[in-house]
């Protein structure tokens, strides 16, 4: 079955640190709308897709670029 694909843009990287702290890239910030303390929910979909959202909101936004 064909499965159309989505066009992707890589927004930054990050580093999983001791304690499994990790970083958060600026654009990914301003995206989420994150402040310092946010908290972030992930999500994988059927097809092994990663979905990573601001907790507590209810739907996972799509932003155009």
């Amino acid at each position: 079955m064909y499965k159309p694909c989505r066009a992707v843009r890589q927004l930054g990287r990050s580093r999983i640190w001791g304690r499994s702290y990790t970083t958060v890239p600026v654009v990914v910030r301003k995206v989420l709308g994150l402040n310092n303390g946010d908290e972030l929910e992930w999500y994988m979909t059927e097809d092994g897709e990663v979905i990573v959202k601001r907790s507590g909101e209810s739907h996972v936004y799509s932003q155009g670029y």
